[in-house]
């Protein structure tokens, strides 16, 4: 290389190895943030769409997640986050609106796994 060059290799990010930075994983780094990540995979979802289209106070609607498992369960919210993150629904009360809307009419959407 001359000079000015730059040189990337892979054994310069040794912890970077197997990542894909198309397909992210969330990693918790505090307490509130694992209990909204173990809601589920719409929980997963919904975070990386929101942090990938800019959303603001995630952290709000991450509580307001966590607290509405309390009143619906942890499956009807997942599918409700899985939902708000399929059709881009972000803003604060979307998620409270998809599960008012009803657990039937998402369960014809997005039909639960056996």
């Amino acid at each position: 290389l001359g000079p000015g060059q730059a040189s990337i290799l892979e054994e310069h990010y040794p912890n970077h190895a197997g990542r894909d930075p198309l397909h992210r994983i969330p990693r918790p780094t505090r307490p509130s943030e694992e209990a909204f990540l173990a809601i589920g995979e719409g929980a997963k979802l919904y975070l990386v769409e929101a942090c990938s289209s800019g959303v603001r106070r995630i952290e709000a609607r991450m509580a307001d997640a966590v607290t509405l498992t309390s009143l619906y369960g942890k499956e009807d919210v997942d599918s409700a986050l899985n939902t708000a993150a399929m059709v881009g629904r972000f803003g604060s009360g979307d998620l409270e609106s998809i599960l008012a809307h009803g657990v039937e009419e998402r369960n014809v959407l997005f039909p639960p796994k056996l």
